[in-house]
């Protein structure tokens, strides 16, 4: 078991869990919690260990700090790396996909810099945040293998047993990660269905979606007018309208932040 500590929620009786980031993604999948949040080097080094990969990511919140391969000033990394490490599955992915040799990674906890100070290793591959204490140790950073990490939402993929009033914002957030998605797919030369209106049909074709949000926000003006009932008329406009924004490369999130922005001023 996890070391973690449980709060409880006075307005809404809701209990959150305060848990070792390495903990959290076994909660999930044990369906112990509904979602859960940590560092996106915990997400990817699991799934590069072939594990959660029932789980989606969601990024949030940049973290402040990047993954790095770093070496003592003068080594080369043009010899084979012996690195050092506390997330050797994703290292060995990264510095394969970008051409590295490598002769040896090992795995440790905590602080690894230095381990570069007994000759047993010629490279590390750690988070750095403002790049101090690599400096104090005379590490220079050689490349930099995830820039901006992010804190994000991890979550049950083919999860149905989400109760409606549990975590509402969280399943918006899913959905805008799903158009972003979608968003990607075209980008990558993926090629809608024009049989019907349909999201990457409108994230497309720039005239097709402000027409579509054109009609959408004249349909809730007439509900509104009508003494109708508005809400999926506003749903439908909300959703529309939010497709500008991920069609320009902006995620749901973007739009949340910015009226949280607005609400503060």
């Amino acid at each position: 078991m996890s070391q973690r500590s449980v709060f409880t929620s006075v307005s809404d009786n809701k209990s959150y869990i305060l848990s070792r980031g390495k903990d959290i993604l076994g909660e999930v999948i044990r369906s112990e919690v509904d979602i859960g949040f940590c560092g996106e080097d915990v997400y990817y080094e699991n799934l590069s260990r072939g594990l959660c990969r029932s789980l989606g990511f969601l990024a949030v919140q940049p973290m402040g700090c990047r993954l790095v391969l770093g070496t003592l000033d003068g080594e080369s990394v043009e010899s084979p790396l012996r690195v050092a490490t506390s997330f050797p599955a994703l290292s060995r992915k990264l510095l394969k996909e970008r051409g590295y040799a490598i002769a040896s990674i090992q795995e440790f906890g905590g602080k690894v810099e230095g381990k570069l100070s007994n000759g047993n290793y010629n490279a590390i591959v750690d988070i750095v945040k403002s790049g101090e204490t690599a400096l104090a140790n005379e590490i220079i950073e050689r490349d930099v293998l995830i820039d901006d990490l992010q804190v994000g939402m991890v979550y049950q993929q083919e999860s149905t047993t989400i109760e409606e009033n549990v975590c509402e914002f969280w399943q918006f957030l899913v959905a805008m990660d799903t158009l972003l998605q979608r968003k990607r797919q075209l980008d990558e030369g993926a090629v809608p269905d024009t049989s019907r209106k349909n999201s990457m049909l409108l994230l497309s074709d720039e005239n097709r979606l402000a027409k579509a949000i054109g009609e959408e926000a004249a349909e809730l003006v007439r509900a509104m007018v009508r003494s109708e009932d508005t809400v999926n008329e506003a749903a439908d406009n909300i959703f529309t309208t939010l497709l500008a924004p991920i069609r320009d490369g902006y995620s749901g999130l973007s739009v949340i932040n910015e009226l949280i922005r607005r609400n503060r001023t």
